[in-house]
This record gives structure tokens, sequence and C-alpha cells, in this order.
């Protein structure tokens, strides 16, 4: 059994092969879940005895099934968080590219609006040059008439 997949609840009042009371442990793996055994404690070592005892008639299947339902349910809701993490990764690197792209387009208003302060006098000083021509042109046109 993996450690991380186990807990230990209580000594057991068995004396393994090798002399050492043994442990009683709950399984807590997918395939064995909430079914407890006995151990040595020297189990999977060198010069170990490697008992090994079933002990767990005294849960109740109901129980157990309940345990492996949660235990599914569990896995269920870690996937969708670990998939709404992503989602909000993604969200927050949108928000920061939305963020730049507000920032540059600012920047481009700016760009813009210097730009039109910087011809406007420009187009003002043409415009008037256009329109002096014209009357001057109007205005001989009348004197020649």
């Amino acid at each position: 059994m993996q450690a991380d997949h186990a807990l230990v609840i209580a000594d057991y009042e068995r004396i393994c092969n090798c002399g050492f009371r043994c442990m009683i442990i709950t399984s807590m793996t997918a395939k064995n879940p909430i079914r407890r055994y006995a151990r040595c404690k020297r189990f999977d070592k060198p010069r170990g005895c490697n008992f090994f005892e079933w002990v767990d008639d005294s849960l109740y299947n109901r129980v157990r099934s309940s345990v492996v339902g949660l235990m599914l349910k569990n896995e269920t809701l870690l996937a969708k968080n670990e998939e709404r993490m992503k989602q909000l990764k993604e969200w927050e690197i949108a928000e920061e590219n939305l963020s730049r792209i507000k920032q540059k387009n600012l920047s481009l208003k700016m760009k813009v609006k210097a730009c039109h302060n910087r011809e406007r006098p420009v187009i003002w000083t043409m415009l008037t040059f256009v329109v002096n021509v014209a009357a001057g042109y109007v205005l001989n046109s009348v004197t020649r008439m």
C-alpha cells in the first residue's frame, strides 16, 4: 500500500511472524477504499515478514459506497476546479491584452489630436488663402463686367 493512500488508525492486537504488534490501516485507494487491514510494521522492508491481513468486517458496504461516491465527486470537483483555474488564467491574459490595447488606443488618440492641433493653423491658412483667391477672382470678374 502507498503511504499517501492509507490511514493508520490504531495498533492491532495481532502479532506478526517477526514478533511485532501489527498496525491497523485503512486503505484509501480507489481499488480498496475504506478497507482496513493489518500489516507488519516492517512490511515491504528488508527482513520484514510482509504479514498482511484484511480486517474490515466491521465496516458496512453502505458507508464504503458513500465514501467511494464522495471520493469520485471530489475527483470531479478537482477536475472542474482545474478547468476553471485555466479559464481564469485565460481571462486574466485577455484582460491584460485589453488593457494594453486600451493604452495603445489612448496613445494613438493623443497623437491624432497633436497632429490635428499642429495641422489646424496650416489648414486655416490654406483655407483663408483659397477664400481670398476666390474672392479676388470674383472681385476681378465683377469689376470687368
